[in-house]
């Protein structure tokens, strides 16, 4: 791990124009695709950088070895938070023009790190306002609601909302109205018990207004 690698030379007084121009490509294709980095965030980058640039004179990255060993499973991630991937995708796109000799499989993970850290999952969760109509009693509707909250939390920032005017989807355990569905709403019919289909569909719906 970069981060908590600590190299037994001081470095601090070393100049080095090739990793001054890769951190301020990566620091360009993230603020680009994300968002600005602070003085702090800027001076971790540059350590972070530094450390790859001089640990390359030392080992080479093999992106097989990669795979196995890393604590972050780039495929997996890709599938568990694709809303993150998006913008993750475009500054490496981005970088990856500006600095293609920094395109190992390695760096591309250490960046995914990086970009989290500077800017946890958490933060470009996309927020979504559910409205649940069912004819259950207060108690099992509450659960209901609760369930759906923890179950997408890691995903999506959800909302339930009171009335299904103010919703991007509504959750029914009913026959939807037809004339109480507005324009560009998702509707999603499940059973009283959330079961992994109904939490699927609703997955899926979710999306659908995300990408829109």
């Amino acid at each position: 791990n970069l981060v908590n690698f600590e190299f037994p030379l001081d470095l601090s007084d070393v100049q080095s124009n090739i990793v001054n121009q890769v951190t301020q490509d990566w620091q360009q294709a993230f603020e680009e695709s994300f968002l600005p980095l602070n003085d702090n965030q800027k001076s971790f980058l540059y350590d972070s950088i530094e450390k790859k640039f001089f640990s390359d004179y030392f080992f080479i990255a093999d992106d097989a070895l990669t795979a196995i060993s890393f604590p972050v499973n780039l495929e997996q991630f890709k599938e568990q938070n694709p809303i993150y991937m998006h913008p993750f995708n475009q500054f490496w796109k981005t970088f990856s023009k500006a600095q293609p000799d920094w395109m190992d499989g390695y760096f591309k993970i250490q960046s995914l790190l990086l970009c989290r850290y500077f800017l946890p999952i958490r933060m470009v969760l996309p927020k979504v306002k559910v409205y649940v109509d069912s004819d259950l009693t207060s108690l099992s509707l509450n659960r209901m609601k609760d369930h759906l909250v923890l179950y997408f939390a890691n995903k999506y920032q959800i909302s339930i909302v009171t009335t299904n005017k103010e919703a991007d989807l509504i959750v029914t355990t009913t026959k939807p109205q037809k004339d109480k569905i507005l324009p560009g709403q998702e509707v999603v019919m499940t059973r009283i018990q959330l079961a992994k289909r109904d939490l699927l569909h609703i997955d899926q719906a979710i999306q659908k207004i995300v990408f829109k």
